[in-house]
């Protein structure tokens, strides 16, 4: 597909042939259809979209842009995006997805305001730490662990240095392979949010082999509808693999302040 990017006054500044695919998952079928652009080497030579769409983020290359519509906020089909882009703008530190709304044509036929926004997998890594698939671990992580390049092994490592977390020996040793500061943004975030399609849902990490996870805010739709329902649902969810690590880490003083400081800055 030829596809052609263009300012709001009018002005195209990016053209580039992409592969133009459907994706989503209950919303693959709602209308105006979500739908992906991935750049690939067979168009043109370029195996990544050559303009820096996210001026919030370090522009590393971006190969994948996903074009949505709201998912499962029918009613405020934007809450996602909006939350995403309050805490980027906040300077918490956090992988979020970034946004732009656009009009979208195909075909030269008018489809509806969607949203531009980068993907959560293993893109991701590459567009905002320059690590190659290659080179990284990626996972998804919900009810059990999918992985979708490299391998679990330093995962299924760091829930076992957790059982022992109250001994600070062993907590430096999960700081050298976790980038605990996001992970504790991220636990205080989805617990204050409260969105019920977490964490046995919607949970993806990735790691380069020499460097350390990072955990990933995305489809936080059905945020801010429970009060104080996410403290109890994390632990009716303890037996998720991200979520027992997180009540194990919770074991070390040094862990449990940050946290509670974490939460309160949220």
């Amino acid at each position: 597909a030829a596809f052609t990017y263009s300012t709001a006054s009018g002005d195209s500044v990016h053209s580039q042939e992409v592969a133009l695919t459907r994706f989503g998952g209950w919303s693959r079928s709602w209308y105006p259809y979500n739908f992906k652009l991935k750049a690939q080497s067979l168009y043109e030579g370029q195996s990544y979209l050559t303009f820096p769409f996210f001026p919030n983020k370090p522009y590393q290359r971006n190969k994948v842009l996903q074009v949505r519509n709201g998912g499962n906020d029918l009613l405020c089909r934007i809450k996602d995006a909006a939350l995403h882009n309050i805490i980027i703008s906040s300077g918490l530190h956090l992988d979020c997805q970034d946004y732009m709304p656009v009009h979208t044509f195909i075909n030269g036929q008018y489809i509806g305001m969607l949203n531009i926004r980068e993907p959560s997998n293993k893109h991701m890594g590459y567009s905002n730490y320059g690590l190659d698939t290659d080179e990284m671990d990626q996972m998804r992580l919900g009810g059990g662990v999918e992985v979708n390049v490299g391998s679990a092994d330093a995962f299924w490592h760091w829930r076992d240095l957790s059982r022992q977390a109250a001994n600070e020996k062993v907590y430096q040793q999960i700081c050298d392979m976790v980038d605990i500061d996001e992970f504790i943004n991220y636990m205080a975030t989805q617990m204050f949010l409260g969105g019920d399609d977490w964490p046995g849902n919607n949970c993806k990490a990735f790691k380069g082999w020499d460097g350390k996870f990072h955990i990933v805010l995305f489809d936080i739709d059905q945020a801010l509808r429970y009060d104080t329902y996410a403290f109890q649902h994390i632990m009716n969810n303890r037996n998720v693999p991200l979520v027992s690590i997180f009540l194990n880490m919770l074991n070390n003083d040094r862990f449990r302040r940050q946290f509670i400081d974490a939460y309160s800055i949220v």
